[in-house]
């Protein structure tokens, strides 16, 4: 019985996480996505992809999201792997530009995070 509630619960905390990633991309508050990232981070930004530390993923994405502003953010999928595995994919709209995001979220942090252009 523990171990069904301990899933259950961890699975709505994934979901607030989720929500959080998501409401960050739609109300262009990109700061607020440092706190979810892991200490290492998978990323990649258009053809350029590494292995980074969170202060460095962190700089990344601060230089990308200054250069190109969100204007709006489409969510497309938001579904859960596993009890400890989530993955978030939509579009971005900066205006000039439009970009699509993927992101890996494992045990509530992000241990993956994609841009590329929108075909």
């Amino acid at each position: 019985m523990k171990t069904i509630l301990s899933i259950v619960i961890f699975t709505f905390l994934s979901f607030d996480v989720s929500e959080d990633i998501i409401n960050a991309l739609k109300y262009n508050k990109y700061q607020d996505l440092y706190r979810f990232l892991d200490e290492k981070v998978i990323i990649r930004i258009l053809e350029k992809e590494d292995l980074l530390s969170k202060e460095q993923c962190a700089a990344n994405l601060s230089a990308f999201f200054e250069k190109n502003p969100i204007k709006s953010f489409t969510l497309m999928q938001n579904t859960a792997l596993s009890a400890h595995a989530q993955f978030i994919y939509g579009t971005i709209d900066t205006g000039n530009n439009k970009y699509k995001i993927s992101i890996l979220i494992k045990k509530s942090y992000i241990v993956q995070f994609r841009i590329d252009y929108f075909d």
